[in-house]
């Protein structure tokens, strides 16, 4: 901005635009009428506003290739994660069936072992039977006793 002006007029505006060429700053074109010295405020402005729109605009393709890269990045975790969880499951699936077979096994051992138990009480029960019925018979009946 100029002195003694808070806002630029056009035709100042216009000259120091002018000014923008260097045959121009050289030649003096770029002099304030109203003091006499170089004016590059235009200059300096437009040169801050370029400056200040590239940056804008970089940042502005920056922040879109963040936000894409984290809408990759999070799909792509996501993928994973579903994979790595699908991976658990069949794993955990897999030793359930293996611990079902086994406690099929181990049930099936052991009715089998009730089972050969319960037939070797009945044998022995059978037994003490027979060895009772045998011992009755050979020892003769107490007599009664007299009184």
């Amino acid at each position: 901005m100029s002195s003694g002006s808070r806002f630029l007029r056009p035709d100042r505006v216009l000259r120091e635009l002018a000014c923008m060429a260097p045959r121009n700053r050289i030649a003096g074109a770029c002099r304030d009428p109203d003091n006499g010295r170089t004016t590059c405020t235009a200059l300096t402005s437009l040169r801050l506003s370029i400056a200040l729109a590239v940056a804008g605009f970089i940042a502005l393709v920056t922040g879109i290739y963040e936000i894409d890269r984290r809408e990759k990045s999070s799909s792509e975790t996501v993928s994973a994660n579903i994979r790595e969880i699908d991976q658990r499951v069949q794993v955990l699936s897999e030793q359930l069936r293996i611990l079902s077979e086994q406690s099929s096994t181990q049930l099936g051992a052991s009715e089998r072992q009730v089972r050969a138990l319960g037939d070797q009480i009945q044998s022995l029960d059978a037994r003490l039977k027979e060895i009772e019925g045998k011992s009755s018979i050979g020892r003769p009946e107490p007599a009664p006793s007299r009184r």
